[in-house]
């Protein structure tokens, strides 16, 4: 299995990839239904669950001043 991701600033096309690659047959995870996925099984917001996430994983992909 080949995984694709795709990442980008707002309104960079993100979407239209994951349109396109739908209409094509493939399999998209959009990682923010994920986390709203998670945050309403452990019953909280998904920016809480969502900073938790990266506080478990490591602080690397915060910023300093975060």
């Amino acid at each position: 299995m080949k995984v694709i991701g795709v990442t980008g600033m707002p309104g960079s096309g993100k979407s239209i990839v994951s349109r396109t690659a739908e209409s094509l047959g493939m399999k998209v995870v959009r990682m923010g239904d994920v986390i709203r996925d998670e945050a309403h099984k452990q019953n909280k917001t998904p920016g809480k669950s969502q900073f938790n996430y990266v506080r478990s994983t490591g602080n690397m992909w915060l910023q300093n001043d975060a």
